[in-house]
């Protein structure tokens, strides 16, 4: 291809894309145009809703569950906190699922009742 028939295609390409963006009308050659394609649309996932806590009761956060497991880490019991997680399906609190607030809190807070 010499320079001149390069320069020619782009020429036409740059018409083709401003003819494009103006609006000025559909581009008629194949040449000045690639095909276009079709990209498969990505799934959506599913959100299900968190469970609405009982009425007069108060939501656990995970900052108050956050609080529960720092006190079971400073009490000496670090393997406790790790197994309560653990039985969660959770490797660190921010892997806990908020449905899980409630039982994981609650865990802990029972051990820490133990241990005094």
């Amino acid at each position: 291809m010499s320079l001149e028939d390069a320069i020619n295609r782009l020429a036409a390409a740059i018409e083709a894309s401003n003819a494009i963006q103006t609006g000025a009308g559909p581009v008629t050659s194949q040449a000045e145009a690639p095909p276009k394609r079709s990209t498969p649309k990505a799934a959506t996932p599913k959100v299900t809703p968190a469970p609405k806590p009982e009425p007069g009761a108060e939501a656990v956060t995970k900052q108050a569950v956050g609080d529960k497991i720092v006190a079971l880490i400073q009490a000496n019991q670090r393997a406790a906190a790790v197994k309560i997680l653990n039985d969660h399906g959770a490797k660190a609190l921010s892997d806990v699922k908020e449905v899980d607030y409630q039982s994981v809190y609650d865990a802990a807070s029972a051990l820490l009742d133990a241990v005094g």
